[in-house]
């Protein structure tokens, strides 16, 4: 579930500042395509933009889940405990996909403290609306975590660096 995306605010932004990912842009192909709309229920108004409750039909790994969601697993590790988790025929495996699930937000303390200059302890929902909103600090955390994995207890002296091509458009020979 993510957040609506208000008109309001989208009529105050110039194109020129909308990021190319900005919500403002669907709106605006929705009002030029209404029947081909697949987002009838993004437009958001007032109060209800600072909520979550815009199904988005995104998949989700259990790991990722977990963190935005509180549920159970079964012993296969098949998420549990919330509508839409509950179908049958999902479960039997006779879908891809489970229903429309509706679970109440992961907030169990993550283990971290608290927001920094408050009183306000950290869940495991709050790192990752932190992260949502802040793309940069995600891949500069990322980036350390899974140096740390790569590493795996090797002899730094015995890696080798690795082409960058993947942070822009050509390669770079190392």
């Amino acid at each position: 579930f993510g957040k609506g995306c208000s008109r309001a605010v989208c009529d105050n932004i110039a194109p020129s500042d909308m990021h190319n990912k900005s919500c403002c842009h669907v709106l605006s192909w929705c009002d030029e395509h209404p029947e081909d709309c697949p987002f009838q229920e993004l437009e958001c108004f007032g109060d209800e933009c600072n909520e979550h409750n815009i199904f988005l039909n995104v998949n989700m790994l259990n790991v990722d889940m977990g963190f935005v969601f509180q549920f159970t697993t079964d012993a296969n590790g098949r998420p549990q405990g919330c509508t839409g988790l509950d179908d049958q025929d999902w479960i039997a495996n006779r879908k891809r996909f489970s229903g429309e699930v509706d679970c109440p937000l992961n907030n169990d303390p993550s283990g971290l403290g608290t927001v920094p200059n408050t009183d306000i302890v950290r869940t495991y929902f709050l790192e990752y609306e932190f992260y949502a909103n802040n793309p940069k600090n995600w891949v500069v955390t990322f980036r350390k975590a899974f140096d740390k994995i790569l590493e795996n207890k090797v002899d730094p002296a015995n890696l080798i660096a690795a082409g960058t091509c993947w942070l822009n458009s050509t390669c770079v020979a190392v």
